[in-house]
């Protein structure tokens, strides 16, 4: 449909479909040139009183004005200056169901590692029969009242076969530190903490590397 206002007055001169337009405007564009366009845009005629329209089709462009139908139609070097290197876009010719420009994805939530348990000491070296302080935290699924830490001896950061600890403790809590009686070791050395879940042998973290001196 095309309807439009002339000059300062205003008025609707023509309202219907571009293909039954007058044979002065409309029916003098080429048969190729009439539809099935790939993109339009609305510029000013060089009299400044009445609209024009750019079409694209592939790689030809028409120049229609509004009263006196089209009045350039050509290749894309073959319209005024300024238009024979056109953004890439304009000259992709677009088909229906096609986009020229692609829609914008909701930005994606990085999701979150899920949590660790962990085991930390502030005091790496301790003298005999002092305590060793750590501090240990465990997600809320692997809580349980018979956690533990026990100091074993230090064999590389290889994990700890199923053996007796030197001393041990349990750490019921999702978090919360606790006191290892360093007394109870051999000698002075180094010892490994490792922090087990339930009652077992599964490691929830560490090893905790720690001096005896």
């Amino acid at each position: 449909m095309r309807d439009r206002p002339v000059g300062a007055q205003g008025g609707c001169t023509y309202k219907g479909t571009l293909a039954d337009m007058p044979r002065w405007s409309w029916g003098n564009a080429p048969s190729d040139m009439r539809g099935d366009f790939d993109h339009a845009v609305l510029i000013n005629s060089p009299d400044q009183l009445q609209d024009e329209t750019l079409f694209i089709k592939g790689d030809k462009a028409m120049i229609f004005h509004w009263s006196l139908g089209p009045r350039i139609v050509g290749t894309w070097a073959q319209v005024p200056s300024g238009l024979d290197s056109p953004p890439d876009v304009y000259k992709k010719p677009v088909r229906p169901g096609e986009l020229t420009v692609q829609p914008t994805k909701p930005p994606q939530k990085t999701p979150q590692p899920p949590a660790k348990s962990s085991l930390a000491t502030a005091t790496p070296t301790v003298a005999k029969g002092a305590p060793l302080t750590v501090r240990y935290s465990t997600p809320a699924n692997t809580v349980s009242g018979k956690n533990r830490v026990g100091v074993y001896p230090d064999n590389n950061g290889a994990t700890i076969a199923k053996e007796e600890s030197f001393v041990w403790t349990y750490t019921p809590d999702a978090s919360g530190s606790a006191a290892l009686d360093t007394g109870k070791v051999p000698g002075p050395g180094s010892y490994a903490a490792w922090y087990f879940h339930d009652d077992g042998y599964t490691i929830l973290a560490g090893p905790v590397i720690f001096t005896v001196t």
